[in-house]
C-alpha cells in the first residue's frame, strides 16, 4: 500500500496558534499521524543523539493511507484551511506526496526525538537513545497513527495534574486514549488499575502496544474501542480526558458517574478562553474546579468531585 503524506507550509503572525488549529483541522478530517515543524523549537542540546536540525519553515503534516475516500479528505481538510486562514489571516500551501509503505516508517520517524514534559518524565520514542539520570521516568512511545507523541502543550498539563491528584493503588482512566501516554505515565507514578478507551480501533492496537513495551501488566490495563466512557463500569479515583472542548461538554454527564466520591477529573485540549464556559459547565455536574494551568494558549483543568 501506498502512503500519502499531505503537508501544510504556513506563515502566521501567531504561529502557535495557527499551528494547533492547523493539527486539528487535520484531525478532525480523519487524517492521522501528525508531524509538526517549528523552527523555535529545537530539542535541548543533550536530549538527541545527533540533534536534529531545526526546520526551515512551520508546517504541519499528516498521512493517509492512498485509497479511494483520500481525494475526499484532503479536499476537506482544504476548505477547512482555507477558512481558517481567512479567520487568523495567514498564508499556506498544501503539498502531497506518495510514499511507499517501505518507506513510511523511517520517513515518519525522522521528527521524533526525546522530551521532556514535565519534571523527570521524559517521552522517549522507542528507536531513539537517552540517557536517563537517576530520577527520570522514561517513558517508551511509538505513536503509530496514533494521536499523542507527547509533545503538546496540552499533554505535558496533564501529566503534571496526574502527578498532583493521582496516589499510589488508585484506579485510573483515560477517555480517548490515542498513542496511551497518558495511561503509562499512570501505571509509572502508582495507578492500580488502567482503563482505556478511543473510538479509533488503529488507536487501541497502538496504545496496546505501547502499555507492552513499557512493562505494564495486562492484568492491570485494558484498552478497549468505544465512544467516551460508553464502556466505564466501575467508578475509578482519576479519569482523563485530552480532547477537543466540544467532545469534553458531551462528556461531562457522564463524568460523576464514572468517577468515586471525591474523585478527581482531568481535562484538556481546549484554548485558554474555553476555560471558564468548561468551569461553569462542570460546576452543574457536581465538579468543583480544583486546579488550572495555562501553557501557550492552551488550557487544563482539575475538578473534584463533590
Amino acid at each position: 500500500m501506498e502512503w500519502l503524506e499531505i503537508k501544510t507550509v504556513f506563515e502566521s503572525d501567531n504561529t502557535r496558534l495557527s499551528e494547533d488549529l492547523i493539527a486539528e483541522a487535520y484531525r478532525d478530517t480523519g487524517i492521522d499521524g501528525l508531524v509538526i515543524e517549528d523552527p523555535d523549537m529545537a530539542p535541548e542540546e543533550d536530549w538527541a543523539d545527533p540533534r536534529p536540525p531545526a526546520p526551515e519553515r512551520h508546517s504541519v503534516s499528516g498521512y493517509l493511507p492512498c485509497d479511494p475516500a483520500a481525494a475526499d479528505r484532503i479536499k476537506a481538510l482544504e476548505s477547512r484551511l482555507q477558512l481558517l486562514a481567512g479567520t487568523l489571516g495567514f498564508s499556506f500551501s498544501l503539498q502531497t506526496v506518495s510514499i511507499a509503505e517501505a518507506d513510511w516508517a523511517e520517513v515518519w520517524k525522522e521528527h521524533f526525538h526525546p522530551v521532556k514534559i514535565a519534571e523527570h518524565i521524559v517521552i522517549k520514542p522507542s528507536w531513539r537513545t537517552y540517557e536517563a539520570s537517576e530520577n527520570d521516568i522514561v517513558i517508551e512511545l511509538d505513536p503509530g497513527m496514533a494521536f499523542g507523541t507527547g509533545t503538546h502543550p496540552t499533554t505535558a498539563m496533564c501529566v503534571r495534574l496526574i502527578r498532583h491528584y493521582l496516589h499510589a493503588g488508585e484506579d485510573f482512566c483515560d477517555i480517548g486514549t490515542g498513542s496511551g501516554i497518558l495511561m503509562i505515565a499512570a501505571a509509572r507514578l502508582g495507578a492500580a488499575r488502567l482503563w482505556g478507551s478511543d473510538i479509533s480501533e488503529t488507536a487501541v492496537a497502538v496504545a496496546r502496544e505501547n502499555l507492552r513495551k513499557n512493562r505494564v501488566d495486562p492484568a492491570r490495563a485494558s484498552v478497549i474501542t468505544g465512544d467516551l466512557a460508553e464502556g466505564v463500569t466501575r467508578p475509578c479515583h482519576v479519569a482523563v480526558a485530552n480532547i477537543t472542548p466540544q467532545i469534553i461538554l458531551k462528556l461531562l454527564p457522564d463524568v460523576p458517574r464514572i468517577l468515586q466520591p471525591g474523585g478527581r477529573f482531568i481535562c484538556s485540549g481546549f484554548l485558554e478562553h474555553d476555560i471558564a464556559l468548561l468551569v461553569r459547565k462542570m460546576e452543574a455536574k457536581d465538579l468543583a474546579a480544583d486546579r488550572i494551568l495555562t501553557k501557550d494558549g492552551w488550557g487544563a483543568i482539575g475538578a473534584v468531585r463533590s
